[in-house]
């Protein structure tokens, strides 16, 4: 069984101006947020083989919030091609990059989060800023990911919105 954990990075700030959208820090309410999504997947008892990160900086510090709760992975990938992916580039990376693990948590952005589990699921929906998917699938091996609707939408881990 294999376990796809997709979450949009946590509620960023447009206060300062920032030389490009990539340098957008977390809110104070993002950083709360990520922390309360933590806190749900250690009750879900789910575990991270392998996180993927987007070099942005607000997904660099929603995984940030994700480790300081006991939440960690065996090992992290920060990767700057999460930044504005498409369906098939995320899907590609995560068969180059899963190796052995059988749980993986993407950190990253939107659309491409919410289109790849309609492409995986048939399911529509709009991931809200520190929203995470929970999917699964019953394969060996990470090439069910191009195998489409084999996936199973579990859960999906919304965080408070204030």
């Amino acid at each position: 069984m294999l376990h796809l954990g997709l979450m949009r990075h946590g509620k960023s700030s447009w206060k300062e101006p920032l030389p490009s959208d990539h340098e957008r820090t977390l809110k104070g309410r993002g950083r709360r947020q990520s922390r309360w999504v933590a806190d749900q997947l250690i009750e879900l008892n789910w575990t991270i083989d392998l996180m993927l990160v987007s070099t942005a900086r607000r997904a660099q510090e929603t995984a940030h919030q994700l480790s300081q709760v006991e939440l960690k992975s065996s090992h992290r990938s920060d990767q700057a091609n999460l930044y504005h992916c498409s369906v098939l580039e995320l899907l590609d990376l995560i068969l180059h990059e899963a190796k052995d693990a059988k749980s993986i948590l993407v950190i990253g952005h939107e659309p491409s989060l919410s289109q790849t589990i309609h492409r995986l699921t048939r399911t529509s929906i709009d991931l809200k800023t520190a929203d995470c998917a929970l999917l699964s699938c019953n394969a060996e091996d990470w090439s069910s990911l191009y195998r489409g609707p084999s996936w199973q939408l579990r859960q999906i881990v919304s965080a408070p919105r204030s």
